[in-house]
């Protein structure tokens, strides 16, 4: 009994080392994001989450799950999207599109939704 003791501490100690790593990966991925609450002119809410590189966003409307876009050439301010989404915006304001529906407009009271844009444009 005493050996399978032992057996059974030593694997729940090699389990703890597995899985450390997974877990500072996934606290590290989550600080390269940053989260930004708007409110559209449809009543909606729409939360973004920007990648602090710029590459990237993930763009969460409370009634469908979450898209997650690429950086995509802009004239000005920034764009996001994919074949079917869009996020584009300049400052506080972002328009959201989903496929051929009427783009809609979205506004932050958040500081971050301007510095965030700013160095989406980088």
């Amino acid at each position: 009994m005493r050996i399978s003791n032992l057996f059974s501490a030593a694997a729940a100690s090699a389990a703890l080392l597995v899985a450390a790593p997974v877990l500072a990966g996934e606290a590290s991925a989550s600080a390269e994001w940053r989260q930004v609450a708007y409110s559209c002119e449809s009543g909606q809410e729409l939360t973004v989450a920007y990648r602090e590189s710029g590459s990237a966003v993930q763009v969460q409307a409370a009634d469908r799950p979450a898209v997650k876009l690429i950086s995509r050439p802009a004239k000005a301010g920034f764009r996001y999207g994919d074949s079917r989404h869009e996020l584009r915006g300049d400052g506080e304001a972002v328009t959201w599109r989903i496929g051929n529906k009427t783009p809609v407009r979205c506004t932050s009271g958040d500081p971050a939704a301007q510095n965030l844009a700013a160095a989406a444009t980088r």
